[in-house]
C-alpha cells in the first residue's frame, strides 16, 4: 500500500480533526459508495478502506498521536469494519461493554 500521513487541523471551536492524507488512494473522482470508475478501482477502494481502518485503529489506540487516545472506538459502517480487527491484532486496550457491571 502507498505511504500515507496523518494531518491534524481543528474546527473553529478547537475540536481536533484528523485527516488521512494519501492522494494515491483518495484523490479520485466519485465517492466511496460506488460511483468511482477507472482501472483498479476495486483494488484501490479495498486498500483505501484497509488503510483508513488501520489509521483509525492506531489513532484510537494512541500510537499516532502521543497526546490523544480514544476512550471508546465506535465502528458502525463498512469503512470502519476492520478497525476492531486491527485493534485486536495489535493487542490494543479498547474499552467495550463486556466490562459493564
Amino acid at each position: 500500500m502507498p505511504a500515507c500521513s496523518l494531518g491534524l487541523t481543528a474546527t473553529k471551536d478547537g475540536l481536533p480533526v484528523y485527516v488521512l492524507l494519501c492522494p494515491q488512494l483518495y484523490n479520485r473522482p466519485g465517492n466511496p459508495y460506488g460511483d468511482r470508475v477507472g482501472p483498479g478501482t476495486g483494488q484501490i477502494m479495498t486498500c483505501a478502506s484497509a488503510d483508513f481502518a488501520s489509521a483509525a485503529a492506531q489513532l484510537g489506540a494512541g500510537t499516532l498521536d502521543k497526546n490523544w487516545a480514544a476512550d471508546l472506538v465506535h465502528a458502525n459502517d463498512w469503512q470502519a469494519a476492520l478497525v476492531p480487527a486491527y485493534l485486536a491484532w495489535n493487542a490494543a486496550k479498547v474499552p467495550d461493554h463486556s466490562d459493564d457491571p
